[in-house]
């Protein structure tokens, strides 16, 4: 009787173990963090966050991040600056491995944009694409 109780012990956890991961959860986790990295001047791990990031010739990244500061620029001298983003839902096509996450950005002079970034995983991270 013993043993029963034991191996239905150790089904259920190896059972609670495999819980099914959410996608749309990850996936919206890592736009919110993308975007985190954005709003905290963090430029060089923003550009790290999109897909095959390394193929990227350094000139070409060092392109990108700047890009990415004249946006963050942009957004101050036109909206005082990003000041939260949103993560309003996400679509996942799972048979292409792609998804598009859609976003509010809040802007420091009230005013808000809906956006949508498109996302596709690989080696079962999500990157932006």
């Amino acid at each position: 009787m013993k043993k029963l109780f034991l191996l239905f012990v150790a089904v259920v956890g190896v059972v609670a173990c495999k819980k099914e991961v959410n996608q749309e959860e990850l996936v919206m986790n890592a736009a919110r963090q993308y975007y985190d990295y954005l709003l905290q001047g963090d430029y060089e791990s923003w550009v790290d966050g999109s897909y095959q990031k390394d193929t990227l010739r350094a000139a070409y990244r060092g392109q990108l991040i700047e890009n990415a500061k004249m946006f963050a620029a942009q957004q101050k001298a036109e909206h005082a600056g990003i000041k939260a983003v949103e993560v309003v839902r996400a679509k996942i096509d799972t048979t292409a491995q792609t998804a598009n996450v859609f976003l509010t950005l809040r802007f420091g002079d009230k005013t808000t944009e809906e956006v949508v970034l498109p996302m596709v995983k690989k080696d079962e991270l999500w990157y932006m694409r």
